[in-house]
């Protein structure tokens, strides 16, 4: 039964949007049998680890541990946390209690005094205890409860999902940097390729060979190495730096600790988790849900707002004219009673509030789809790219092998006489590049690894976090 005037709303409760997750989940376990190197092993938590290179492993703990955004992500749950409390205290009864003292004197010319009351100061000493307690009927302070819960809930699933991003940001500048890194060892090996083709042009100038425009081509090449090799320079300084920053760190303040090494290990299999629970898996999916409850839940609070409030308050004190007088029995007064509030009109307020509400819970459920939708497209592009990536640097490391046996019987045939120092000087330029194309394939499979896992929800857990 409804008593607003204003208007009443049923109060319905709102389930999850539908969203295609068991069909894109079948698919997303066809993708897995069509590849190879994949297990449905959970993903780990520490998913860093697979690529066997302490360094990343000490970078990415000291960036959860020291990165600002996680630490304004952690503040934000204290804050949600707080909230929380605040809706669980009004669902609680309220006592207080109060004391004051008063000093008085009425005018001569009250109409008490014309009663027969005197002028002469009084004081007056006051006591007591206050109580309160909303009988919540209809569930609004409960579903304001649920609704701080389920915010509370999105706060530590944005957490985790910004410690995913802080862990999958790191591992991907780290990796950028040794490759980098291996990148300006390959430039220093052409560079003095570069400085070898100098003598040998003039050389076959002298014996009238080539013409003076070899030289200069020589000498243009070695000017090219030099510029990528300063433009390198430029880039592993920005990348050092950039990881300076996720930790929280000033430029170039882990140039001593990140030192020079050669990329990590491509991890050989790949833990995916089973593809139907990816939508426990994804904090941003946990977030959206929980934003969507919160919104139903605020509803409900609206639609509850159209029915009567009833309040039971309450209150013992002792009132006495001298402090002698409080401790006296007769000196008691007390209160006890219900209050009922009744919505009649308020210009709208309480429609527009809950057509406010319905909007909202509307845009949360849409963006719940969204969510899901992009969670499960993610995840599917990351198992291609990482498939893809492993072909490329397979076939890779199929050429540079067979570039290098080629190098190998050049030089053979160096030695015996049967071929010029120009023919090793281009067989090893044709493995420069092969290396340079093999480092770049095994630095974009790494980087895909990262994205996969990225996708994949880091190893992380709707039911673990709940616990």
């Amino acid at each position: 039964m409804c008593f607003a005037l204003s208007g009443c709303q049923a109060i319905t409760p709102v389930s999850l949007p539908p969203t295609p997750d068991m069909f894109v989940a079948a698919r997303h376990q066809q993708r897995l049998s069509e590849l190879n190197g994949f297990s449905q092993a959970p993903a780990p938590r520490d998913w860093w680890r697979l690529f066997g290179d302490s360094r990343l492993s000490d970078l990415v703990a000291q960036a959860i541990d020291a990165n600002l955004d996680l630490k304004s992500a952690s503040e934000r749950i204290a804050a949600s946390e707080a909230l929380l409390g605040l809706t669980d205290a009004a669902n609680q009864p309220q006592l207080g209690a109060g004391a004051d003292y008063t000093r008085a004197a009425i005018s001569g010319h009250s109409p008490l005094h014309d009663l027969g009351a005197p002028t002469t100061p009084f004081n007056t000493w006051r006591i007591g205890l206050q109580a309160s307690w909303e009988i919540d009927l209809w569930g609004r302070l409960a579903q304001l409860q649920q609704g701080s819960l389920e915010r509370r809930d999105a706060g530590v699933a944005d957490y985790e999902g910004a410690r995913i991003s802080i862990a999958a940001e790191t591992a991907r500048t780290y990796l950028l940097l040794r490759g980098v890194q291996a990148q300006l060892q390959l430039n220093a090996d052409a560079a003095e390729l570069a400085r070898a083709e100098i003598p040998l042009a003039e050389s076959r100038i002298r014996n009238g060979v080539v013409g003076r425009a070899a030289l200069d081509v020589a000498r243009a090449g070695l000017d090219k190495v030099a510029a990528e090799r300063a433009a390198l320079s430029e880039r592993r300084d920005r990348l050092a730096n950039a990881l300076a920053a996720l930790l929280s760190r000033g430029p170039h303040d882990l140039d001593a600790f990140l030192g020079v090494a050669p990329p990590p290990r491509l991890p050989t299999t790949l833990p995916a988790g089973v593809p139907s629970q990816l939508l426990q898996r994804r904090p941003d999916i946990a977030a959206a849900e929980a934003r969507l409850r919160a919104a139903a839940a605020e509803v409900g609070a609206a639609e509850a707002d159209f029915f009567p409030r009833i309040n039971l308050k309450g209150g013992f004190a002792k009132e006495a004219y001298t402090v002698s007088e409080l401790g006296s029995w007769a000196s008691r007064a007390y209160s006890f009673g219900p209050t009922v509030y009744l919505p009649i009109f308020d210009g709208g307020r309480l429609k527009s509030t809950l057509a406010l509400s319905q909007a909202q819970q509307r845009e949360a459920a849409i963006g719940y789809q969204q969510t899901v939708l992009r969670a499960w497209r993610e995840a599917d592009d990351a198992l291609d790219a990482v498939a893809a990536a492993r072909q490329k640097l397979k076939q890779e490391e199929s050429a540079k092998r067979h570039y290098d046996d080629a190098l190998a019987a050049v030089r053979r045939g160096f030695d015996q006489g049967a071929a010029d120092q120009s023919s090793v000087l281009a067989a090893r330029r044709a493995v420069l590049a092969v290396s340079g194309a093999r480092l770049e394939a095994l630095v974009a499979a790494q980087l895909a690894v990262v994205e996969l896992f990225r996708a994949l929800g880091g190893g992380w857990s709707a039911n673990e976090a709940r616990s």
